[in-house]
């Protein structure tokens, strides 16, 4: 039996069902002579549908006809997503990844359970869901905990190591009420008002997601300072991003500055490649610049920088604790079976990463690779701040070179791989995906044929 749970609310968070709502419910609403504002309709996420009819029409639609009504509507929602099902955006793969990863997952929906199972019929990966509890199965909607401590007693997981996911204020509220960690996902409501309903972790995407994130967050709502560790992994998910399209542009100039140095028609020296060559420099110098800044206000940039996620590392660092890296190794399915072996493994991979004797990655490490990234960059970042970024006249004295722009891009990834390997154990971290085909070879081939030609 796992011992770790998600119960995932439905609409917003594993279907887009919004529009397909706001619809249903102003079809029925115009059947009766009744309208439904925007407001209107936010204002009732996480609550029953006969909840909302009587709340928001009162005594237009008699008691007698509430449930009849109720019926329409839910109706008239299957129709409309029966044709064009709008799964959210990661969904599949987190449920997938989740399960492969030994956690129990269920849905805790106030939605009839017509709904639920046209959703699940529809949505690739939810055959893993092993529990669904709906509006039938409760007696309070939520803000009230009970449609998520029926879930967890049907998977047979404590409350406390739950995580939910939701989207709406009234369900945060309700996964606080139960004793489970609230995950946020924005949509229907913004990150300030998942926030102040008590959100432990808010996302705008499921994408953002990751197994070892939903694990570190579990962990931190049982042990609030581990909470900054899961933050880690969240950031340096959204830093390997920003550094894929950092080493995807310096593959991409390799390439065409090959070619066109090799062309025969190109003349020699090239003024197209002197004016790739000032794009590219340009570009990469400010991508580089980005993922190094230390002094950064604006939170989304403080967000990608490398050297604010090593410094907060080095002053927590006793977070990274080796029994913490066992764990991680741990939660891997495939090793469950010899896990005596792969726990020898573990203990050896974080030895090899700090040392025999550390039980924590030690702070020295940390503030080792901050300098030698700050002693890589320095010029490459004076000069995003003078000659590009500000557009200063004067000639820059050091001007950047080829080689250290590429030895700072070598750095970043070393990085990038060292700590991705810390946080999340034993899952591999590269920075350029393996592709199935040879992406570089559309520049070894011929762009523009001749008329009559085959390419």
């Amino acid at each position: 039996m796992a011992d770790r749970a998600v119960i995932f609310d439905m609409d917003g968070v594993l279907v887009d069902s919004y529009q397909a709502h706001l619809e249903s419910w102003r079809e029925l609403g115009a059947e009766h002579g009744l309208t439904m504002t925007d407001d209107e309709f936010s204002a009732t996420f996480g609550r029953t549908s006969r909840d909302i009819i009587r709340n928001l029409w009162g005594d237009a639609i008699a008691d007698a006809d509430v449930a009849a009504a109720d019926d329409r509507k839910e109706a008239m929602y299957r129709e409309i997503i029966k044709h064009d099902f709008p799964a959210m955006d990661g969904a599949t793969e987190l449920l997938r990844g989740l399960h492969a990863a030994g956690f129990a997952l269920a849905i805790g929906s106030s939605g009839p359970p017509e709904n639920v199972a046209a959703v699940c019929e529809c949505l690739p990966g939810a055959e893993l869901i092993s529990a669904q509890v709906t509006g039938t199965d409760v007696t309070r909607g939520k803000p009230d905990p009970q449609v998520f401590l029926i879930a967890a007693d049907k998977l047979g997981v404590d409350p406390s190591h739950c995580a939910v996911v939701e989207d709406a204020p009234a369900g945060v509220e309700a996964a606080r009420a139960a004793g489970m960690a609230a995950i946020a996902i924005t949509g229907t409501a913004d990150r300030s008002e998942l926030r102040n309903a008590g959100a432990h972790f808010v996302v705008d995407s499921l994408r953002e997601l990751t197994v070892p994130l939903v694990d570190e967050i579990i962990d931190s709502f049982q042990w609030p300072d581990k909470m900054r560790v899961a933050k880690w992994v969240w950031r340096l998910a959204q830093i390997h991003v920003a550094a894929q399209r950092l080493a995807m542009d310096h593959h991409i100039f390799t390439e065409a500055k090959d070619i066109i140095a090799n062309s025969p028609v190109a003349r020699q020296p090239s003024h197209f490649h002197s004016m790739l060559t000032r794009s590219y420099n340009d570009a990469v110098v400010m991508q580089v610049r980005r993922l190094t800044e230390k002094d950064c206000k604006d939170k989304r940039r403080r967000t990608l920088s490398i050297p604010l996620l090593l410094s907060d590392m080095r002053d927590h660092h006793k977070l990274l604790s080796k029994e913490r890296h066992v764990r991680l190794w741990q939660r891997v399915p495939s090793y469950r079976n010899n896990w005596q072996h792969w726990e020898h493994v573990a203990r050896r991979d974080f030895d090899g990463l700090c040392g025999s004797t550390a039980e924590y990655f030690p702070a020295q490490a940390i503030e080792e690779d901050l300098q030698e990234l700050q002693d890589a960059v320095t010029s490459i970042n004076a000069l995003a701040d003078t000659t590009i970024a500000h557009q200063d006249i004067t000639p820059f004295a050091e001007p950047v070179t080829y080689p250290e722009l590429e030895a700072a891009i070598e750095l970043i990834e070393k990085i990038l791989k060292r700590y991705g390997r810390l946080l999340k154990g034993s899952m591999p971290f590269q920075l350029l995906p393996e592709f199935l085909y040879d992406w570089k070879a559309i520049f070894r081939a011929p762009w523009i044929t001749s008329p009559g030609t085959t390419p």
